[in-house]
């Protein structure tokens, strides 16, 4: 009997999810971006039921600073971290600002810093090239979870949404819908032929039919 080479096994990466994350949202419900004042803060993070992140930050705006700057001090994943990264704020349109993260390996403004687990610093999710879970969903799941969420949508309208808004919801709806029967009627088409059946294959032909 010949022998086949076993196929390679796949390399895992890190996903967004996978990280420890800091978001600007985050700090800014806390109190943490007034910047009349310095504020600190304990944050932990957990991952599978395991204490995975356990760090301070402070956040420092007066004083004899160059720029307002977040001090991040603790440990993750069973390593120290110590680092800062300047904040800067951006001026909004209707009155006011708003802060941003300046990333340390892209040097751009962000809202959200990352640590993978074999990092030893905080960055943009650009800053570390890294994905998001989602985006390794194929055409299927994707629309599958679309459906989910804008069903979701369409049950928590308000009884005083506009007409248009609810058409133009249940003609997304509607299309996600037929997108995933075309997909399965193609699998059948394959199935009945005696054809290998592949979802990916099925759903290429699904967007090609919709284009016609």
């Amino acid at each position: 009997m010949a022998a086949f080479p076993l196929p390679a096994g796949k390399t895992y990466k890190p996903t967004v999810e996978d990280c420890i994350a800091l978001d600007t949202s985050m700090l800014r419900k806390n109190g943490m971006l007034m910047d009349f004042m310095d504020h600190r803060l304990q944050r932990r993070w957990q991952l599978g039921g395991n204490l995975v992140g356990d760090i301070f930050l402070t956040t420092t705006f007066t004083g004899d600073i160059a720029s307002p700057s977040l001090q991040i001090d603790g440990t993750c994943f069973g390593q120290q971290i110590m680092q800062t990264v300047q904040l800067v704020s951006r001026r909004m349109r209707f009155g006011g600002k708003r802060w941003y993260f300046v990333c340390p390996n892209t040097k751009r403004p962000c809202c959200k810093l990352i640590l993978p687990p074999s990092a030893k610093a905080f960055a943009s999710v650009k800053g570390w090239g890294v994905s998001y879970r989602s985006q390794y969903d194929d055409a299927v799941t994707r629309t599958t979870k679309a459906i989910g969420k804008l069903t979701a949508r369409s049950k928590g309208l308000s009884k005083y949404t506009r007409k248009d808004t609810r058409l133009a919801l249940q003609e997304r709806l509607l299309a996600k819908e037929e997108f995933l029967c075309r997909v399965e009627q193609q699998c059948a088409r394959d199935l009945f032929v005696g054809n290998r059946m592949s979802v990916r294959r099925a759903c290429r032909v699904a967007v090609a039919d919709r284009r016609l």
